[in-house]
Formats: C-alpha cells, sequence, structure tokens
C-alpha cells in the first residue's frame, strides 16, 4: 500500500516538472537595440530609454531632478519609467534573446518610478520561485535612475 501511494507521488512529481518545463517555451527573437549616444530601445516600442544607469539616489527628489536635468542624444524629455515600464525591460530578458548585461546594459538593482501621478518610489521587480516565471515589485529607500522617453 505505501509502495503504490509512493509511486503515485513520484509519477505526480514528474508529471508537474514535465508541466514546468512545458510552459518555459522558447525564447523569441527580442533583443535590446542600441541607438548609439547612450540610448537604447526595445523592439516593437517607440520608447527610448537611457543605456547607463544613475549613480544611487536617496531620495525621489534627487531622481526627479535628475529627469529634469539630463540632456542625452539631444533630447532633454526625459521622464521616470513606470514599474510597468521597467518590467518590460525585464520581459526581453525573460521572453526574447537578450542576456543580463548584453550591450552594456544592466537591469539588476532598484530604479526609482513613478508609481501614480506625484507618487515616486524606488524598487525592484523580483522573480517569485513558481512552476511559471511571475513577478513582483519590492520598494525600496534608494534606487538608481534609467531614465525613459517619451
Amino acid at each position: 500500500m505505501h509502495f503504490r501511494l509512493s509511486c503515485i507521488a513520484v509519477v505526480l512529481l514528474l508529471s508537474m516538472l514535465q508541466g514546468c518545463a512545458a510552459t518555459s517555451g522558447k525564447q523569441g527573437s527580442s533583443t535590446f537595440i542600441d541607438l548609439g549616444n547612450g540610448i537604447f530601445q526595445i523592439p516593437g516600442s517607440s520608447l527610448m530609454w537611457q543605456k547607463e544607469k544613475s549613480p544611487l539616489l536617496e531620495s525621489g527628489e534627487e531622481a526627479l531632478q535628475y529627469v529634469k536635468n539630463l540632456d542625452l542624444g539631444g533630447y532633454r524629455d526625459w521622464r521616470l519609467p513606470t514599474p510597468d515600464e521597467v518590467l518590460a525591460l525585464h520581459h526581453v530578458i525573460d521572453f526574447g534573446k537578450a542576456k543580463e548585461g548584453d550591450q552594456g546594459i544592466h537591469l539588476k538593482g532598484d530604479y526609482w518610478c513613478e508609481v501614480a501621478e506625484d507618487t515616486i518610489m524606488a524598487g525592484s521587480w523580483q522573480d517569485k520561485a513558481s512552476c511559471e516565471l511571475t513577478r513582483f515589485y519590492t520598494p525600496n529607500y534608494k534606487g538608481y535612475v534609467r531614465a525613459v522617453r517619451p
């Protein structure tokens, strides 16, 4: 009786593991597009991103001042991204061909974002351990800026 239950548990575990492997899927063709002048894009998006992250900033006011004064690639209309826009960068690594550090673009770390109008927060997207890739946003008190436009 115990042997039969153990065998059933092993079969169920193997089925679940195969299901996890099946959901990982093949990566797409997306990678970062280096536009030069310290700017890059994600394929299929009109947003332009600052390639190099800022120095570590201790407050939302510092982050806002940073983007207000940023003159990069001849553009001065840089802004803080939303958490979902930062997540889109991670999706290029998760589901595209890009890897952390490709073309000098590093995403690890906490970044200042505009969470809602007049609400600025530093934070990062963390992986959640599960069969499928899921992420959750974790707030922090300091971070970098990776400015976006428009």
